[in-house]
């Protein structure tokens, strides 16, 4: 996109009703972009990702007149008039407000700079990953961490009592848990990056076990003939195939 080209975006902008021009900013389309309002141009979007500030009521005015105005490209050579998109609603997509992550993000931080100080090396590994690309049910669509520990972490239930050795039936893969952990950074035969280190976990509740098999006595029913408990008769394996 020219120059002059940004400088005419800009004054057609401000005439809609932009007035104030650091608020206009230009994306460049390259040469093949089919402009126009028929079925065969070509549709484009822009998404923008913002944070909301602590002042929660601050927020919401903000949210109530965004500073913000959509407009539809049109092909100037066309007789069409110009149609201005609908007012735009704005969804929130977080479940909590991020500003309850800063704590977890400034620990991450923190390990960053006690291990390389402000300029940490490129290419550091994340400790994030991607659940679209785990092989097991119940991870599509999340982001998951995998932490780890050099000693046995301490464990409880519900009730804050331990969970020992005796009832170690109790934790399972697929229950309902949370934990506290620590993030640290490594530099370890050639690779650099952060991850985390498992402190001590609490059972909430129960949930279904991962990868579990069906009892044998839900797969079948009883023979004809078979010995039942306290019953006589027991039946010929021969007779069964």
């Amino acid at each position: 996109m020219s120059n002059v080209a940004t400088v005419e975006i800009a004054a057609a902008l401000q005439t809609a009703g932009v007035s104030d021009p650091n608020s206009i900013f230009t994306i460049p389309f390259p040469g093949s972009f089919r402009v126009g309002l028929d079925e065969s141009a070509d549709d484009f979007g822009y998404v923008m990702r913002y944070v909301l500030p602590v002042d929660e009521a601050a927020a919401a005015t903000w949210r109530s007149d965004l500073p913000l105005v959509f407009l539809r490209i049109r092909d100037k050579n066309t007789a069409r008039a110009p149609e201005p998109y609908p007012d735009v609603a704005p969804d929130q997509k977080s479940v909590n407000p991020e500003a309850a992550l800063q704590p977890d993000l400034a620990n991450l931080i923190g390990a960053v700079k006690a291990k390389w100080g402000d300029k940490p090396p490129k290419g550091l590994r994340s400790p994030f990953r991607d659940g679209d690309e785990k092989d097991l049910d119940g991870y599509e669509g999340t982001i998951y961490i995998q932490a780890s520990a050099q000693d046995r972490p301490g464990l409880v239930d519900a009730a804050v009592k331990p969970i020992g050795p005796d009832r170690k039936d109790e934790f399972y893969a697929g229950c309902f848990a949370r934990a506290t952990i620590r993030a640290f950074a490594y530099d370890k035969n050639g690779n650099k990056g952060v991850s985390f280190a498992l402190q001590n976990v609490q059972k909430l509740k129960n949930g279904e076990p991962f990868g579990s098999k069906r009892k044998a006595e839900d797969d079948f029913e009883a023979v004809a003939g078979a010995a039942v408990e306290g019953g006589a008769t027991a039946t010929d394996f021969d007779e069964l195939f």
